[in-house]
């Protein structure tokens, strides 16, 4: 996992972030644990799990992109659900920022 200053891929984030405040990057080759506030991009060629952080309060936030080829990488609850489901979320999309804030109770993570 690499952090990284160069910019947004694609130009990503252009009008998402709150009053354009930009998360630092970090790019993500190798199975991780995200930290709150971070963009977590996937650039590996072969499938890679990001855990959310594992004991976030309501209001945390974490943004994560698909910026490879590979339509399988996995972003975890780490032990909180994901839109009130324990199942992971699949990124299988490419280049498109999705938000997540931990909200609590039923729904755990909510995608924004």
């Amino acid at each position: 996992m690499n952090t990284g200053t160069l910019g947004y891929p694609n130009n990503l984030g252009a009008q998402f972030y709150y009053n354009d405040v930009r998360p630092p990057i970090v790019y993500v080759d190798r199975n991780s644990t995200a930290i709150p506030n971070n963009h977590y991009v996937f650039t590996d060629s072969t499938t890679s799990i990001l855990n959310l952080p594992p004991n976030p309060v309501p209001g945390t936030t974490v943004w994560v992109t698909n910026s490879s080829n590979i339509l399988s990488h996995e972003v975890r609850g780490n032990g909180n659900r994901i839109q009130g489901t324990t199942t992971p979320l699949v990124l299988n999309v490419v280049d498109v920022i999705i938000g997540l804030r931990f909200i609590g109770g039923n729904t755990g993570w909510a995608v924004l």
